[in-house]
């Protein structure tokens, strides 16, 4: 299914990009597949797919602070260009 109509991103593009690709953070992703950077709208979307994939991976492959360890933002990703969270030391953005 489509998550990003600007970019054309899928959420199996967002799977394979954590699974596959190394991605860790939704910024990288944000980067390397360019959803959540044009219009917003698919953000909140794009950050669960991304959560989800991120609980899937193996205990191993997770690093200290990724949303897959229970650590999420306390406010809700729009876009690349807005701070993703306030102030928050544990969630997989590291800001």
């Amino acid at each position: 299914m489509y998550i990003c109509s600007c970019h054309a991103v899928t959420d199996g593009a967002i799977r394979k990009a954590v699974m596959e690709g190394g991605i860790r953070r939704f910024r990288d992703l944000a980067k390397s597949t360019g959803v959540s950077t044009q219009c917003g709208i698919c953000g909140k979307h794009a950050k669960e797919v991304f959560d989800k994939a991120m609980a899937e991976l193996p205990a191993d492959q997770r690093e200290p602070g990724d949303a897959a360890v229970g650590k999420t933002c306390a406010r809700p990703v729009t876009l690349l260009m807005e701070p993703q969270c306030s102030n928050c030391s544990n969630c997989s953005c590291r800001k």
